[in-house]
């Protein structure tokens, strides 16, 4: 007997030891949701440090780029028919209402004036301008640079650009702000990238896709997963066993030309909306580093080149751009349709401010073109009415 509760008590001892442990380990991580898994985006100072991104920030204080990528990371919410949004930030240089629309330098009113020609902006996270501050964002610098071509009207540019969307989500977007009586003059969308890196599939489907499975670690664990340490562990084994995926050559054609053919139908179904209410419809095919851009002016590969044959990161997405060129000239044809996939082939500066997302000058570049040919194809209404 002496020695069975001898055994008890080092059982008991241990099983209260490790309950302690345990509960402080949570109360730790819980006091630094830093080290936790969360909705919020990470951003790239958290892998590279404020000194090797500021390179990308002329006339950027240290502190000033630690706040914006600290406000950068934003935090999604459940959305009907689009999946997710960016939950509103109120910032130093991000801002994002609730309607769904981040804040321009010159933000024209919400709802939007009747008398003025309304311009909505639909496209990813480079749209809304991830890691850049209000005025830096392509649709800021547009809106800063319709003001000075002379319109003789009012036009008001809204930029309903949010991070991971592909272009069904900004079809879907699109139609739930006309369903709602919030309609354009004209709808853009920036397309590209998202489309082909997440493989024509909203990015939380594979998570809410396991939620719905009775099979899910998630579904059995139930409240457990919100313990702190639960999530810090989810995220430490996220990040030792991620490889990216690598496709045999075929599988990956089969799958560009899917997402391709997705974006066609999405293309039409945005265009049917726009006639039956009378919006004009443009649609811009957006640069990335991977497509005709010489990576050596990159400022992260510049100081630090790839090793001698690895290729760049996301080069598959280059890939899908070169068989998305064969049907440049049948959109070009259409009248609504902008290629700037190859707009940063003689560049020979840097143009980013991590591997994917556009600088200020870059954006600026991208809103300028968008301009011009909105002009050119008689898409924008800037004359005064009669």
């Amino acid at each position: 007997m002496s020695r069975l509760a001898s055994a008890y008590s080092a059982a008991a001892n241990a099983l209260l030891g490790s309950v302690i442990v345990f509960t402080l380990l949570n109360a730790v991580l819980y006091l630094f949701p830093a080290f936790r898994a969360e909705t919020a985006v990470e951003t790239p100072i958290a892998f590279f440090g404020a000194d090797r991104l500021l390179p990308a920030y002329p006339g950027w204080s240290r502190s000033d780029l630690i706040q914006l990528h600290e406000e950068s990371r934003v935090v999604f919410e459940y959305q009907p028919i689009v999946q997710f949004r960016v939950k509103p930030i109120t910032g130093t240089f991000v801002n994002a209402t609730a309607q769904g629309f981040r804040v321009n330098a010159r933000q024209a009113p919400w709802p939007p004036s009747p008398d003025a020609f309304n311009v909505f902006v639909f496209g990813g996270s480079t749209t809304f301008g991830w890691l850049l501050a209000d005025r830096d964002t392509i649709v800021s610098q547009l809106q800063d640079q319709v003001a000075q071509a002379g319109c003789g009207r009012q036009v008001a540019v809204y930029n309903f650009g949010q991070p991971s969307y592909i272009s069904t989500q900004e079809a879907l977007f699109f139609q739930s702000l006309v369903m709602a009586g919030t309609t354009p003059g004209l709808a853009v969308f920036v397309d590209g990238f998202n489309d082909f890196f997440f493989g024509g599939e909203m990015s939380f489907t594979p998570v809410l896709r396991g939620m719905m499975d009775d099979s899910d670690l998630h579904h059995r664990l139930g409240p457990l997963t919100r313990l702190p340490a639960y999530q810090f562990a989810r995220r430490a084994r996220a990040r030792l066993l991620y490889r990216p995926p690598v496709m045999e050559p075929a599988a990956e054609q089969q799958l560009h030309e899917r997402v391709i053919a997705q974006w066609l139908r999405n293309k039409q179904f945005i265009e049917e909306i726009g006639r039956g209410h009378a919006v004009k419809t443009a649609f811009v095919w957006q640069p990335v580093p991977v497509f005709k851009y010489d990576l050596t002016k990159h400022f992260l590969y510049r100081d630090a080149p790839l090793p001698p044959g690895e290729p760049p990161p996301n080069a598959d997405v280059g890939r899908g751009y070169v068989r998305m060129e064969a049907h440049r000239q049948a959109l070009e044809a259409q009248g609504n349709f902008l290629w700037l996939a190859d707009m940063q082939a003689d560049a020979r500066e840097n143009l980013y401010v991590d591997r994917l997302h556009y600088n200020a000058v870059a954006s600026g570049a991208i809103a300028g073109r968008i301009l011009d040919f909105l002009k050119t194809a008689s898409l924008l209404e800037c004359a005064s009415a009669p």
